[in-house]
């Protein structure tokens, strides 16, 4: 599967707020300057984080590395 390349950033322009990735924006929305608009933005930087620390790993590598932290969380839990 073909995906944009990294890095994501959050972008604000005007009112609105938006995720791009180089001359890409890759999504974009209204984000008022109220808690909706401050959630929109954690929101926004959840994802970027979450896709640049991801760069370069396969959906298999993602999926074994989400198996593994739940191995590990029950065995901590465990002792």
């Amino acid at each position: 599967m073909s995906y944009t390349k990294e890095p994501w950033e959050v972008r604000s322009h005007g009112s609105n707020l938006g995720i791009g990735a180089g001359e890409l924006l890759l999504a974009d929305w209204l984000a008022s300057d109220d808690a909706r608009g401050a959630t929109c933005r954690a929101n926004a930087t959840r994802i970027v984080l979450c896709v640049n620390a991801l760069a370069g790993m396969t959906e298999a590598e993602i999926d074994t590395m989400k198996h593994n932290i739940k191995i590990t969380s029950i065995l901590l839990l465990m002792f």
